[in-house]
């Protein structure tokens, strides 16, 4: 019904970014199941399948300014072809909100031992600021001491 890749291609473009194209900016697609991806799920979509290894671009920075400039959401409102076909999209989804649970449950009541192997003694699950020291545990305790700061920048007294 609609050529999913097509469609995406045609978007980017919107953007100056082409698929397999020579730019920095342009990205190169290792996996097919990107196109169905991002057009059922938008700019998660595309972040996500860029964390799943599905695509790749050299300057990441660069490609995503084109697309928050180029306003790719509005055009999807715009174009009545390509709304159907993100609506398609989601239509099609095999993953239910019972899958998503199932996911979910699998994935983290897997208990505090595998965590604790790769975060810090806090089981946090963000970046720290790491400011040239290569220890996690020193790096998330900065980054929370500049938490702290900043919180009582707009509310002193915490």
């Amino acid at each position: 019904m609609f050529d999913r890749r097509k469609i995406v291609h045609r978007l980017l473009e919107k953007a100056d970014v082409r698929v397999d194209g020579p730019r920095p900016w342009d990205i190169r697609v290792a996996d097919e199941r990107f196109y169905d991806r991002v057009l059922r799920d938008g700019s998660l979509g595309l972040g996500e399948s860029y964390m799943d290894g599905w695509w790749n671009c050299d300057r990441i920075n660069r490609l995503v300014r084109r697309l928050i400039d180029a306003g790719l959401d509005r055009e999807v409102r715009r174009n009545w072809r390509l709304a159907a076909a993100v609506l398609a999209a989601r239509l099609c989804n095999r993953q239910s909100r019972r899958r998503a649970r199932q996911v979910a449950d699998r994935h983290y009541d897997l208990g505090n031992d595998l965590f604790s192997a790769f975060l810090d003694s806090h089981l946090q699950y963000s970046c720290g600021f790491f400011n040239g020291n290569g220890r996690l545990e020193k790096a998330q305790r900065r980054k929370m001491d500049l938490i702290c700061r900043k919180m009582a920048q707009f509310r002193p007294g915490l």
